[in-house]
């Protein structure tokens, strides 16, 4: 019969071996670039429409782009913000998300798309080490 220890020896390795390929917060990074990559999209996929109250318009909801970490300065300036500077200057690393946005104008049983826009609809705090 095995010992305690020699139970932890044989086992040690497989788990060294996943922390080092994962480390501890693998299965959170994992989660949060989904989110990002197709849950957003999939948000605004299951809306698909506006209806605003402007009789005779509807808003088909199309794209969502979430940028690199940007920061607008004082003077208009804009610049990617980096983790550590996020960190000393005390701000949230946080990304814009712009959403396409196509007017769509009904006349009776004709709709006109108009010209598709990329708004912006707010920021999203980022993970460090996350694909974006």
């Amino acid at each position: 019969m095995a010992t305690g220890t020699q139970e932890r020896d044989k086992y040690w390795p497989v788990i060294e071996a996943f922390f080092d390929q994962y480390g501890l917060v693998g299965q959170h990074l994992d989660s949060f670039n989904r989110f990002i990559r197709e849950e957003l999209q999939h948000v605004v996929d299951s809306v698909g429409k506006l209806t605003p109250k402007i009789e005779g318009y509807v808003v088909e909801l199309g794209d969502i782009h979430v940028d690199e970490p940007s920061i607008r300065e004082a003077d208009g300036s804009e610049h990617k913000l980096y983790p550590n500077e996020a960190r000393i200057r005390n701000l949230t690393y946080a990304s814009k998300l712009h959403l396409d946005m196509t007017p769509v104008r009904k006349e009776g049983s004709v709709s006109t798309r108009l010209e598709t826009m990329r708004i912006y609809i707010g920021n999203l705090p980022i993970m460090l080490r996350s694909e974006k």
